[in-house]
């Protein structure tokens, strides 16, 4: 099953190259990388800057996704850069993720227990600058 994220972050640039390769789940075949499903332009980037918070939106850049890779579909002014990221995974909970660069859980207060957890931010390849914090929000009630 593919999950499919939606991403708002700054310094993004210095990471799309490592995002494009490891994290957007492309299968190996015959040594040509299999895309996942391509979203309409437009619904891709109304739905990449949902991860943005809302006074962001208007100044920051987009990124989506086409069949040679992630290409800028808009600039930004704001230093913000959003993008809907694919990763195939079984688990179906959704999540917000934000780059943070070399972070580590014990940054954040987190610890080894919160990885993976419903109620809890944690970091996902901590200490590495591919490093995410992962936030699962919680449904409005």
């Amino acid at each position: 099953m593919e999950r499919i994220f939606n991403y708002c972050g700054k310094r993004l640039a210095l990471s799309l190259a490592g995002l494009a390769l490891a994290a957007t789940g492309f299968a190996q075949s015959d040594n040509k990388p299999e895309l996942p499903e391509l979203i309409d332009r437009e619904k891709e980037i109304e739905m990449a800057l949902s991860a943005a918070p809302e006074h962001l939106r208007k100044d920051a850049a987009v990124y989506v996704l086409q069949r040679g890779g992630y290409v800028k579909a808009r600039e930004g002014s704001n230093g913000f850069t959003c993008l809907v990221e694919r990763e195939g995974v079984k688990d179906t909970s959704p999540h917000v993720m934000f780059y943070a660069p070399y972070m580590k859980n014990s940054d954040i207060g987190a610890r080894p227990e919160h990885r993976g957890s419903q109620s809890q931010p944690w970091i996902l390849n901590e200490g590495k600058p591919y490093a995410y914090i992962i936030v699962v929000p919680k449904e409005k009630q």
